[in-house]
């Protein structure tokens, strides 16, 4: 929100003590980096270790337990530091609400948590065989994300230490849409495309070239909305309540 940002600007440059004092009572929050307090850039990345996974551009059924472990251990890194920042920018009884694309059961490879990124992988194989894009370059790329089980991420708030957890939610998202009562199968898969388009574009862009990006996301809304006519798919929000200590 522009005039949040704006409220925590002036927080900052305000001269009366008891005035800052309260616009950081009534945000909850303090500091920043002066423009605003909002969370910076997730320190998200890929985890090392990921060789053996080259068949695979994500966690999946196939990939090995040494993988499997490289990717826990990464999203526990990521997010032990992004806590502590948002520790430092919270006040005392400050609370934060955190939604996660999750998982509803314990297992990482679980098909709730990898067929969006499976259907990618398709698209990307298709590419390679006609030629559009180096499979060395396929092989050697691995999605940075890391979808957790609410356990995971309860694990994770109380090993950083400074939040109290107030509730923990799951719930789950029809990804399938309707237009004028019936289900088209070419609009189908828009949405979806459109969400995982904003998570990794940028990240196909720097491995595939800003080329063939509009030609992965046009073929990913395809396959994502054929396989919504077999199958229904949902995704997963892990949400948490937190208070700063």
């Amino acid at each position: 929100s522009k005039h949040i940002a704006n409220f925590v600007w002036v927080s900052e440059r305000v001269r009366s003590a008891k005035t800052r004092m309260e616009l950081e009572k009534v945000l909850h929050m303090k500091g920043g980096n002066e423009d605003t307090s909002y969370a910076q850039t997730a320190y998200v990345a890929v985890p090392k270790g990921l060789e053996a996974n080259k068949q695979n551009i994500c966690l999946t059924s196939t990939s090995p337990t040494s993988v499997i472990k490289a990717y826990k251990d990464q999203f526990q890194k990521d997010t032990t530091m992004f806590l502590q920042s948002r520790s430092e920018e919270l006040v005392k009884g400050g609370q934060m609400v955190l939604t996660y694309w999750g998982r509803a059961t314990e297992d990482p490879t679980s098909a709730e948590s990898t067929f969006a990124w499976d259907l990618l992988s398709v698209v990307l194989n298709q590419l390679t065989s006609e030629g559009t894009i180096e499979e060395e370059k396929v092989e050697a790329f691995n999605i940075p994300v890391y979808h957790p089980s609410s356990t995971e991420v309860v694990e994770g708030v109380e090993r950083e230490g400074s939040f109290v957890i107030n509730a923990v939610d799951v719930s789950q998202v029809d990804c399938d849409g309707q237009e004028n009562g019936a289900t088209v199968i070419a609009k189908r898969g828009e949405a979806p495309s459109r969400l995982l388009r904003s998570i990794v574009e940028s990240i196909l862009a720097s491995q595939f070239g800003t080329a063939v990006i509009d030609e992965i996301f046009e073929r990913y809304t395809r396959v994502f909305g054929d396989h919504m006519s077999r199958q229904r798919a949902v995704l997963t929000n892990v949400t948490i309540s937190v208070t700063k200590k």
